[in-house]
């Protein structure tokens, strides 16, 4: 029964939509903070940020999260406690993680080996590639629909 049952399961699994490619989010570490470049429409909001470290002895949970970015989503997303309504936790020493974002639209983010490969007070670095923010912003309006806008 257990073998009809995983049998099943794997051939269901062709069934189920499949999810949609997001555009890649830019990253850097500037002065020991966190900064994003978001793949966003024209009126979106961020909601919440939290990163997970990639630790199999650790849980799940969040060692950083925030909700209600207060800054501007067409700039720079900074993962600080200044830039967010309510930020609890902290990042520091952490080298490996992932990072999830919630806006009222969609859900984004990246996963980091070794965040000090990121290193920079102007480049994001987008799947491993430099780039600034005004040349990340023509890269992903491509990427992503809009109807027109990409903030």
């Amino acid at each position: 029964m257990a073998l009809l049952t995983t049998l099943l399961m794997l051939s269901c699994t062709a069934c189920l939509p499949s999810q949609p490619n997001t555009p890649p989010v830019g990253i850097r570490m500037n002065a020991g903070v966190i900064e994003l470049a978001l793949p966003l429409c024209e009126g979106e909001i961020i909601e919440s940020a939290k990163l997970i470290p990639n630790d199999p002895d650790r849980e799940l949970d969040p060692v950083w999260s925030a909700e209600q970015f207060k800054g501007d989503p067409t700039g720079v997303v900074r993962l600080d406690s200044k830039s967010w309504t309510a930020a609890r936790g902290g990042y520091g020493g952490l080298v490996g993680f992932g990072i999830d974002v919630l806006t009222d639209r969609r859900a984004t983010g990246l996963g980091l080996d070794d965040v000090r490969k990121y290193v920079s007070s102007d480049m994001f670095y987008v799947n491993d590639v430099e780039m600034s923010l005004d040349d990340y912003r023509q890269e992903i309006m491509s990427q992503i629909s809009c109807g027109g806008d990409v903030r």
